[in-house]
């Protein structure tokens, strides 16, 4: 018997920050682009169904990578420009952010004066 999946964001568990908001992308076609954006806080990013296409930029090196369940979580520095993209049918994206909605600057590039070390992410 399967009791099914429990995902939980503890104090001094995989976030080295502290989420002040958390919100979820879902029912976005499959040609849908979102983000196309950097932000003023950390981000931690969990597929909880489906896959995504996210690019990264730390304004020295871009990437693709190619999140596909809840098994992974991408956490990302301030200043990290992505995009996500190539959403399956279904998809649906938490996304955890050090910082409250009025409190978060965007950028249409990369800003690597917010980074705090050359890591894209780190998971």
């Amino acid at each position: 018997m399967h009791g099914g999946s429990l995902h939980a964001f503890e104090r001094g568990g995989p976030l080295f920050f502290q989420p002040d908001r958390i919100f979820i992308l879902s029912e976005c076609p499959t040609d849908a682009v979102r983000a196309c954006h950097a932000v003023s806080g950390h981000q931690a990013l969990m597929l909880l169904n489906g896959r995504v296409d996210i690019d990264l930029d730390n304004g020295a090196e871009q990437s693709t990578l190619k999140l596909s369940g809840p098994h992974q979580l991408l956490v990302l520095q301030p200043g990290v420009w992505l995009r996500l993209r190539d959403f399956s049918p279904g998809a649906i994206l938490m996304v955890a952010s050090s910082k409250r909605y009025a409190e978060v600057r965007y950028f249409d590039s990369p800003q690597p004066d917010l980074m705090r070390d050359d890591d894209l992410a780190a998971s």
